[in-house]
């Protein structure tokens, strides 16, 4: 089986969390929620996953690659949905659109509209 994520042994210290020893895996063409109590360590595990906080321990594979985050090519590929909205206020959906556009090479303007019909955005 391909896995868009793998993640094994994954260990990161703080002064007064550790995220210790978290493994998982999903499969490509999955898609995930990831929820859990506030503190368990959700933010960690992703922010580790898009390489954007050093680990401590284990292995995280992305695509295929390890830390994979890391190389644009991967970025580009994937899609991340934090529980705060970073866009400023009053924006309307075909502003994100027309942003977002810009930002990835694949970007594709009527796949969103569809999904924001969709939505109900």
């Amino acid at each position: 089986m391909e896995y868009a994520i793998k993640v094994e042994g994954l260990t990161k210290y703080y002064k007064d969390f550790t995220l210790d020893n978290v493994s998982f895996a999903v499969p490509k063409g999955s898609i995930v929620g990831f929820i859990g109590e506030n503190g368990a360590g959700k933010s960690t595990t992703i922010k580790a996953i898009l390489n954007l906080i050093q680990k401590d321990a284990g292995m995280v594979e992305l695509l295929g690659q390890k830390d994979g985050a890391g190389s644009r090519e991967v970025k580009e590929q994937i899609s991340v949905i934090f529980d705060e909205c970073y866009f400023p206020e009053g924006l309307m959906t075909e502003d994100v659109n027309r942003m977002m556009k810009y930002t990835y090479r694949n970007w594709e303007p009527e796949t969103f509209r569809s999904y924001c019909e969709k939505f109900g955005l």
